[in-house]
């Protein structure tokens, strides 16, 4: 072998080099990358967690609030809670019932408007889910 032929494959065995270093370097920055995603989003979850209980405690505080002052033993808190719905909109009420159940103020009554012609619409699934979950107090109004 002369030093030509070495000369001619120096730039290609440089090239490899360079090559298996930049792979070997984007795989350590590409895991440090994942390791850093990862920890956000546990810190994200967490962050979000402690949003939801400082917003369940606002709500207290607000109520608390609310029922102090100087007529707040006269004041009545019971409600009711009256809506109408429409057949479009019939699938959604399987979500909105149970999350006026979680509210802090209850409603004494929940009176659910639908035209005459719709109440065949309801689906009997949705009734069921109302009689399980505390609806024993809905009133369908016709």
């Amino acid at each position: 072998m002369n030093w030509v032929d070495v000369l001619a494959f120096t730039p290609i065995t440089l090239i490899l080099i360079a090559s298996l270093y930049s792979v070997r370097s984007l795989r350590k920055i590409g895991s440090k990358l994942t390791a850093y995603q990862v920890e956000n989003r546990s810190a994200s979850k967490k962050m979000l967690g402690q949003l939801k209980e400082i917003n369940s405690t606002l709500q207290l505080v607000n109520l608390l609030t609310l029922n102090s002052g100087s007529n707040a033993s006269s004041r009545d808190w019971s409600y009711v809670l009256s809506f109408t719905s429409h057949p479009a909109r019939f699938a959604a009420l399987p979500e909105l019932l149970p999350s006026i159940t979680s509210q802090l103020l209850q409603p004494i009554e929940i009176q659910f408007n639908v035209a005459k012609d719709e109440v065949g619409q309801l689906r009997l699934k949705s009734a069921t889910i109302w009689n399980e979950r505390e609806f024993r107090f809905l009133k369908l109004i016709i």
